[in-house]
């Protein structure tokens, strides 16, 4: 998440500068004309056309967007991958014939075709992918607010690294380390991984939801001085106000606020259904191993789809989501069969 974090940052800001530099090219051709200052203005061009040129260079170097997707992608299905393995469901179920060597047989293959996937998904051969980056915390991320509360409790204890500015970075004990991958029970799972994505995607629908309609009142906003513009002769600044809404639009439709909400909002409502489904068992039915495996994978299905629907739906293509497909996806853990066997 640090590098797609670091990615997500430039493919923004070299996108926002693109989009910048094109109005204020036409900006000032009109401002120049309306002035009379064509000279000046025409070198103020030259130089923001030769700005736009390096800016479209390093975004064709960088490869932000691409790179910010798949590691987002790919660091989500890693966590997927160890929630799985905490829990002991699907490739990492353990059965009557199976050694206990055998989910950390998985994990370890799992791992592997993980590392080999995201170093040819993401282009990262030849970038800082395995560096030793320093820690980073994210507020705004479910895992290190799981993190949060692991340090505040009493099992795990942290001691800060002296003479950084600052919180300090925090050092873990082998031992505590490994409690992030140690066996967890259906009821934790529930609390510090489920509980936790349906809060941070409640969080992030609301921001989403009020963008996107600030940007849609902008659009239509300038649009209408745009056509006031046009009926009393102002042709230039006509083109002005309408090249900075198809800014916003372009913006809009880039950082995707309308999709992010509906994804949030549908993954709420996958874990919910989910969680409704679990919670109306008796005890004897959510100690089934079947059961169990069917709630776990449900959510981590649920989790995963938010940014598979992310990537598979880029900011040029119409369709807003699926809808019927993912009201099918969160209707599936009311219809399972629920055995008692187990």
């Amino acid at each position: 998440m640090r590098m797609a974090d670091f990615h997500k940052k430039w493919c923004k800001i070299l996108t926002f500068a693109q989009l910048l530099n094109g109005w204020l090219i036409i900006f000032l051709t009109a401002l120049g004309d309306e002035l009379g200052v064509g000279a000046t203005t025409t070198q103020m061009c030259f130089v923001l056309a030769s700005a736009a040129s390096i800016v479209v260079a390093c975004n064709s170097l960088l490869n932000s967007r691409a790179r910010w997707q798949q590691l987002r992608l790919h660091a989500c299905q890693l966590k997927s991958i160890i929630w799985r393995y905490r829990s002991r469901v699907d490739l990492f179920a353990m059965s009557a014939i199976s050694g206990l060597g055998d989910p950390e047989v998985a994990l370890r293959e799992e791992i592997s075709r993980w590392r080999y996937a995201i170093l040819s998904a993401a282009d990262l051969e030849s970038s800082t992918f395995e560096k030793d980056w320093s820690s980073l915390q994210m507020p705004d991320c479910p895992d290190d607010q799981v993190m949060s509360l692991l340090v505040n409790s009493a099992d795990i204890k942290l001691e800060a690294v002296e003479g950084t500015k600052g919180s300090g970075a925090l050092e873990m004990s082998d031992d505590d380390y490994k409690k992030f991958f140690s066996p967890i029970s259906p009821d934790a799972y529930v609390d510090l991984r489920v509980v936790m994505a349906i809060k941070y995607s409640r969080k992030k629908v609301p921001p989403n939801a009020r963008l996107e309609f600030v940007f849609k009142i902008l659009v239509v906003s300038l649009t209408i001085v745009g056509t006031v513009f046009s009926f009393i002769g102002m042709q230039r600044w006509l083109t002005v106000t309408v090249s900075l809404a198809g800014c916003c639009a372009a913006w809009n439709d880039f950082a995707d606020y309308g999709r992010k909400s509906t994804r949030h909002t549908w993954t709420v409502q996958a874990l919910e259904q989910t969680l409704t489904w679990w919670e109306s068992l008796t005890g004897v039915e959510q100690a089934s191993v079947e059961n169990i495996s069917n709630m776990i994978k449900s959510c981590e299905t649920a989790i995963l789809a938010e940014t598979a629907a992310w990537m598979s739906t880029p900011a040029s293509e119409a369709p807003v989501s699926n809808t019927a497909a993912r009201k099918n996806t969160g209707a599936q853990p009311a219809q399972l069969e629920i055995r008692t066997d187990g």
